[in-house]
């Protein structure tokens, strides 16, 4: 990612990997940890990458101004002669003025072309593919490949396919009339309908999933020594495409395999950054004077994980933290900080150890913790 050092924001906005990251980070997992991490190493581009995003999401709002490419096009030139006019030579108002300013007169530019593009919008059809390349694979199956950038399709059935760069989808014409099975060379998101109650197939050279209602990640290309799927929420069963195996691991929420080629060794594990799976207003990570146990078992609910602890050696603990802004491992370390206890990863549970508050090493940490 070296060439974005020297980005602007207007390059950011027409670059698919960063669109496709804003749009649909939240639901690829790796995608989204790719970009974190590089504006954590390049905190001088913090600025021009939050002012794209929000120019992203703005558009995002007003699908009507993307009836048609002439129209998006003239639009993003307004936005672009805007961000691109110099400030005044003797005034320069600071940063976050220019900001707030340049978003304001773009939304108005971006209101007055909606206006304008909902009288042509009964002309304008819709796109079930968007600027995907579509090719015919046989006569009875549809051929989509994703080359420089990510495609973002919408099946019959309602499920939703980002189909990332280098990558080839392939599906039946009478996709859902007789079954729902699709065969992927790359790297797909998927969000499969549940309304119907056939099960989502999804072919790779070496794994088969199947899912329904389910939200994953698929990761299989020929160049690479092993192929990954990781389960955003929801649950699949995923088996070997060798008349051997009859088995299949059923993968739940915040679950991954990876599947080394070499050696056809199948290792289930959980993702590196879990999710949350409950509703946001039940999300809440303030804990006063709670005991460790209840805390554990909180966090555990949340993200649909195993934690498994003794609860003699927690009793007595009580925890007195806001770990609302931290993720999953965060907040374990922070409790880890605060009562004297370790975790550790296996497969795909967590396991908690130490924590006996009635020690007498437990105590002097916990008083030179301030508790």
């Amino acid at each position: 990612m070296e060439r974005y050092l020297n980005y602007s924001c207007i390059e950011f906005v027409h670059d698919d990997d960063f669109l496709n990251w804003v749009n649909h980070g939240k639901y690829n997992i790796l995608l989204d940890q790719r970009w974190r991490n590089w504006i954590d190493n390049n905190p001088h581009k913090a600025d021009d990458i939050e002012e794209a995003r929000l120019f992203v999401l703005t558009v995002a709002q007003e699908p009507s101004v993307l009836a048609s490419r002439l129209m998006r096009e003239e639009v993003w030139r307004r936005i672009e002669t805007t961000l691109c006019e110099n400030d005044a030579p003797i005034h320069q108002p600071p940063l976050i003025s220019r900001w707030y300013s340049k978003l304001a007169v773009a939304i108005g530019l971006i209101i007055a072309f909606s206006l304008l593009a909902g009288h042509r919008e009964s002309k304008v059809p819709a796109l079930k593919i968007q600027d995907a390349k579509v090719e015919t694979g046989s006569p009875n199956t549809i051929l989509v490949k994703s080359a420089a950038e990510s495609k973002t399709l919408v099946l019959t059935d309602g499920s939703s396919i980002v189909l990332m760069p280098g990558s080839t989808l392939e599906y039946p014409r009478d996709f859902g009339e007789l079954n729902r099975e699709v065969y992927l060379s790359g790297e797909a998101y998927f969000e499969v309908s549940a309304e119907n109650n056939q099960p989502f197939v999804v072919n790779t050279s070496s794994l088969t999933l199947a899912a329904l209602g389910t939200n994953f990640n698929v990761r299989s290309y020929e160049t690479e020594d092993d192929t990954r799927i990781q389960v955003k929420n929801g649950r699949a069963s995923v088996s070997e495409n060798t008349t051997s195996s009859t088995n299949s691991i059923v993968l739940l929420s915040n679950h991954q395999i990876v599947y080394r080629h070499s050696n056809q060794d199948m290792v289930r594990s959980l993702v590196d950054n879990p999710g949350i799976l409950v509703p946001v207003a039940q999300a809440n990570f303030v804990f006063e004077g709670t005991p460790i146990t209840a805390v554990l078992k909180s966090i555990g609910n949340a993200y649909g994980i195993d934690i498994s602890f003794n609860e003699w050696q927690f009793s007595g603990c009580n925890l007195n933290a806001d770990l609302n802004e931290l993720p999953l491992y965060g907040k374990l370390k922070t409790i880890c900080d605060k009562v004297a206890c370790t975790y550790e990863v296996v497969d795909e549970r967590i396991v908690m150890h130490g924590g006996n508050c009635g020690s007498e090493l437990a105590a002097t940490v916990n008083r030179l913790k301030g508790r």
